[in-house]
């Protein structure tokens, strides 16, 4: 977390890619607002409601509020705002992700990782691995088409799930999905065969927390496994950033992870890239319409 008091009256944090604020506001008082740092849609949520503000206040003053203020946004909100986005981002913050899923809706394959180990050393982390089908340039109706329909839809499904859904119950209900289709379209189970797999991989192989960081409307950062991303939010040419294949995914990320507090500070996307090249990130640009 970053703190700062532009003035005696106002007060600033960047909470895990959510920013914060509590300032002056109309007829002398005062308001609190918050919007994501990158991928936030709408404008900032702003409330002059004093619950509101003393919510903020103590976020900023690392007092162990970004969950209550989670749920005052979601009890309070304004459409087409960011808050909802806000409050998915500190609720993040204070519970770290359960399961991280990963999907590739083409081949109809997916994984999903059990992080309650991820990091540590000498500890396993558990793995289900589905193995499905796509479809690809299948005639419609046919076994070929319905399998690679549903194990596109289960790749859908998983990406939609919150990260905070418990490992156990989410595969289960990949089973029963399974099951549900099997019993119902046994042809194309037959044929085309779905497997689901049980693995293990060492804590340390865990994939990695995602991180974020921006300005919205300006630019926006990204750092996981494969590497680390940069975008020019506000640029014709879609200027981006990317970690090239001279420097391997895990390695940009273990160096972001070490400076990504002041990246979250960072004011432009000149200033971002410049912290993260200091760490050793190696960083390739080009324009994203090229």
């Amino acid at each position: 977390m970053v703190t700062t008091e532009a003035t005696p009256r106002e007060q600033t944090a960047d909470v895990n890619g959510v920013h914060v604020r509590v300032g002056p506001w109309r007829d002398g008082g005062l308001a609190a607002s918050v919007y994501p740092l990158a991928g936030g849609r709408g404008p900032s949520w702003v409330s002059d409601d004093p619950e509101a503000v003393a919510l903020a206040r103590a976020v900023i003053a690392e007092q162990r509020g970004e969950e209550v203020l989670a749920d005052y946004l979601d009890d309070n909100p304004q459409p087409d705002t960011c808050g909802e986005r806000a409050a998915s981002l500190l609720r993040q913050h204070v519970t770290p992700p359960r399961v991280h899923t990963r999907t590739w809706p083409g081949s109809g394959t997916a994984t999903v990782t059990d992080m309650a180990n991820a990091g540590k050393r000498g500890k396993t982390c558990r793995v289900l691995r589905f193995n499905g089908w796509g479809a690809g340039a299948a005639r419609p109706g046919t076994p070929e088409d319905r399998c690679g329909g549903f194990c596109q839809g289960v790749c859908h499904w998983l990406d939609g799930i919150s990260l905070h859904t418990d490992f156990d119950a989410l595969r289960a209900e990949l089973l029963a999905r399974l099951a549900a289709y099997t019993a119902g379209d046994p042809e194309a189970a037959r044929v085309y065969g779905i497997v689901v797999r049980d693995e293990q991989i060492r804590g340390v192989d865990a994939p990695a927390v995602p991180l974020t960081a921006g300005v919205p409307g300006a630019w926006s950062a990204g750092a996981d496994e494969t590497g680390v991303t940069i975008r020019d939010l506000d640029d014709v040419n879609e200027w981006m950033e990317i970690t090239p294949s001279r420097q391997s995914g895990s390695e940009a990320y273990r160096r972001a992870a070490k400076v990504w507090a002041r990246v979250r500070t960072a004011k432009t996307r000149l200033e971002a890239s410049a912290i993260l090249r200091a760490a050793g990130c190696k960083l390739h640009g080009y324009c994203g319409r090229d």
